[in-house]
């Protein structure tokens, strides 16, 4: 084995203490319950969103349901937001590993500048200590701990690499990577995901990406255009 990396549904968060411990559930990516945070998030992040295709945020996104956890959670010091990957790589490689652009994108990550925008996080009450490290996919950002190696019979010391969100593993494992090819996974969700070879953003919320940046929920250092 050379390597591993794990895929996940997009904007699953919880919230972890300083030792990866959760201290709430996983809001699942279809869990609407943010409903009236959403609008917040829209008002204090928009012209953000406007840059990356996207427009506005659903309910269902990571940032508004991080709000929501927030409002009910008294946070210990060291603690921590988690997307769904993000708990699984804390497993693997024993501590906190960064986290990857497509899984952090929902939490309003800017993949344009590729950083998280602090300013209107700020403005929405998320404290920046929370937040991980990010990285694009296919870096390498630990290796698998004895203790892992041990529950689950993967070698000690493999790498572990930032992974993508299931949507972006599907378009890879069905083959859609260069332009004229596209995938579509139909689910509780409707994912087309397909190669361009420029960036763009559309008024119907269509963002593409070149080569080295990552289009919403897509890996980064292939062409890949998205609907978010």
């Amino acid at each position: 084995m050379r390597g591993l990396a794990v895929d996940a549904t997009s904007g699953t968060v919880l919230l972890a203490d300083a030792d990866g411990t959760p201290l709430t559930a996983g809001l699942m990516y279809d869990d609407g319950r943010a409903a009236a945070y959403a609008e917040r998030v829209n008002e204090a992040g928009g012209p953000v969103w406007e840059k990356l295709g996207y427009r506005t945020m659903q309910p269902s996104w990571a940032l508004p349901k991080l709000l929501w956890l927030l409002d009910r959670t008294r946070l210990p010091a060291g603690a921590r937001l988690l997307h769904q990957a993000d708990l699984v790589t804390w497993r693997l490689t024993g501590r906190q590993a960064a986290s990857d652009t497509g899984h952090s994108l929902k939490t309003g990550y800017d993949l344009v500048a590729e950083r998280w925008p602090y300013e209107e996080l700020a403005a929405l009450g998320v404290p920046a200590e929370i937040l991980p490290d990010v990285v694009r996919p296919g870096t390498v950002i630990g290796t698998v701990c004895a203790s892992a190696a041990a529950a689950t019979g993967i070698p000690a010391g493999t790498p572990v690499v930032a992974g993508m969100t299931d949507g972006a593993a599907a378009q890879i494992g069905a083959g859609a990577l260069s332009p004229g090819a596209w995938n579509s996974v139909l689910g509780t969700t409707l994912v087309l995901k397909g190669p361009a070879t420029g960036w763009s953003a559309t008024p119907a919320g269509w963002s593409t990406a070149t080569a080295g940046r990552a289009a919403p929920g897509c890996p980064a250092g292939r062409p890949a255009a998205a609907r978010a």
